[in-house]
């Protein structure tokens, strides 16, 4: 099956100073796909990679693969007859289509998109998660200088209902790989579009490396991980067809 075997030296950095506490006392909120039908089957994700990739981003991509695998029941698998699966294809720009479509389905890592943090954000996309700041209670944890946000991408901070999203209680992560950085897609490059509501220690928002300590409990407990013993899949061939009311592209 080309399985990644589970890498005992995967680089994951935990930083627990940049887990944020809320403002104000309620049930927190997370950043995932309530709808299981947008779930990989079985947590396996079959994936071809363009031939327009070097042997390096190659290596790049498998290796954030590996990364995820190593964390979690998640497994990446090369494509044999999979109807359901991901293209990873070198166009322009870094964005991937939120979740499961039961066909196939793209995940564009342009030129500059290709280095392991930014692979680990557009594969968490594919796996069913939103961007940190658009959880349903960042508003406890960031502000939005929306007059900052250049207008074609305001739609990347709309924030989401509670209606689409789950968190499963885990707290806002100012050091998730989902994060953006206090200026992305600003005006004026020297102001925030993104600013902290709390002190955060360390690099900043949007400046991780790796998964973050909650990015791997999302992940683990939106595909229930510690209930998967094994795996049978010389049946599945990815066929399986969902009625899909809104389809997300997320960069």
């Amino acid at each position: 099956m080309n399985y990644f075997p589970v890498l005992l030296f995967a680089a994951v950095f935990i930083n627990y100073q940049l887990q944020a506490q809320p403002i104000r006392k309620h049930r927190t909120r997370r950043n995932a796909f309530r709808n299981e039908s947008r779930l990989w089957p079985k947590a396996v994700v079959p994936y071809v990679i363009s031939d327009a990739y070097n042997s390096h981003e190659v290596d790049v991509i498998e290796s954030a693969m590996r990364d995820i695998h190593s964390v979690s029941c998640i497994r990446f698998k090369r494509r044999t007859n999979e109807k359901a699966y991901v293209e990873v294809v070198r166009e322009k720009g870094c964005r991937a289509v939120v979740g499961y479509l039961g066909r196939q389905q793209k995940l564009t890592l342009g030129p500059g998109c290709v280095w392991v943090a930014r692979v680990l954000h557009e594969l968490f996309h594919v796996l069913g998660f939103f961007h940190e700041h658009t959880r349903p209670d960042r508003d406890d944890y960031v502000i939005i200088h929306e007059k900052n946000i250049k207008t074609a991408s305001m739609s990347n901070f709309r924030k989401m209902s509670d209606a689409k999203v789950t968190t499963f209680g885990l707290p806002y992560d100012y050091s998730s790989v989902l994060h953006y950085h206090d200026s992305e897609f600003a005006i004026d490059r020297s102001q925030k579009t993104i600013e902290p509501k709390q002190k955060v220690v360390g690099k900043g928002i949007g400046k991780a490396l790796n998964l973050s300590e909650m990015d791997i409990k999302k992940l683990n407990k939106l595909y229930r991980c510690s209930k998967k013993k094994s795996f049978d899949l010389e049946d599945d061939d990815g066929s399986g067809s969902i009625d899909i009311e809104e389809n997300y592209i997320i960069v």
